[in-house]
């Protein structure tokens, strides 16, 4: 092989290898939110919380999220806990998250911060309040040898009582359930299933609503001119008002 025919050769695999690693970075995307998260916690307990994250690029991406404890006013931050995973090309998934509260962290009210970060450096965030109070401070080695030296001893035993409590009960709004799609309400998504007269609904965040059609439904394009149901297909982006009997009163093609 000529030294001008290496040369170009190297030529043409570092530009099809720079591009390749250009597309690859800007097609990353991630979108990720809080669905629930707890009001307060406890020094030294654990809560548990619930992020949304949407694959919004055109490739398969890894993710890693992180839920962070952050001071407002010093900006100072305290990593809670986290998770892996892989998302494909639209993909939208609901992920509980473990948060544990160290002991030592002072009372006040600070932000719970989720961050969504690729392989590729892509990162976005999501903030919520959240309140820290005071963890038991009762010296349980303490009441168990007081136990043990009278089993007797009722006080000792209402103490280490309202201890277990305390470590097993959640404090007030630490496990807010996941918001569900309401019975009666809109939902926007992509058409994932069409038969009869009904449709599947999916959002980004992996919820889903099937609905009926009828002839009430109102059925339009964006810029409001009327469709027909068979002018709707899976694949299809839409925003779906419907009932509480489920059926849709108006389908807007996005």
């Amino acid at each position: 092989m000529s030294a001008i025919t290496l040369r170009a050769l190297l030529i043409v695999s570092g530009l099809f290898l720079g591009t390749a690693l250009d597309e690859a970075h800007a097609h990353q995307c991630i979108d990720v939110d809080i669905l629930s998260s707890p009001a307060r916690v406890r020094a030294g307990s654990n809560a548990r919380m619930v992020a949304g994250v949407v694959n919004c690029g055109s490739c398969e991406t890894p993710v890693h999220l992180d839920a962070w404890l952050v001071d407002p006013d010093n900006m100072s931050r305290i990593h809670l806990g986290g998770e892996r995973l892989r998302l494909r090309e639209g993909e939208g998934r609901r992920v509980r998250l473990r948060l544990a509260i160290p002991n030592g962290v002072p009372s006040g009210r600070y932000m719970l911060v989720l961050t969504g970060e690729t392989s590729g450096g892509y990162m976005d965030l999501a903030r919520a309040p959240i309140a820290v109070v005071p963890g038991p401070t009762l010296d349980i080695p303490r009441l168990l040898a007081r136990l043990d030296a009278n089993p007797d001893d009722a006080e000792a035993m209402d103490a280490l009582f309202v201890v277990a409590e305390s470590m097993l009960e959640p404090a007030s709004g630490e496990l807010e359930a996941a918001e569900p799609v309401p019975a009666q309400g809109s939902i926007t998504g992509e058409i994932v299933h069409k038969r009869g007269n009904k449709i599947r609904v999916v959002n980004r965040l992996g919820r889903t609503k099937t609905v009926k059609v009828d002839r009430a439904t109102v059925i339009r394009d964006e810029n409001g001119n009327p469709l027909r149901f068979n002018q709707l297909h899976e694949g299809d982006r839409v925003e779906v008002d419907y009932d509480s009997s489920g059926t849709a009163t108006l389908i807007t093609k996005l």
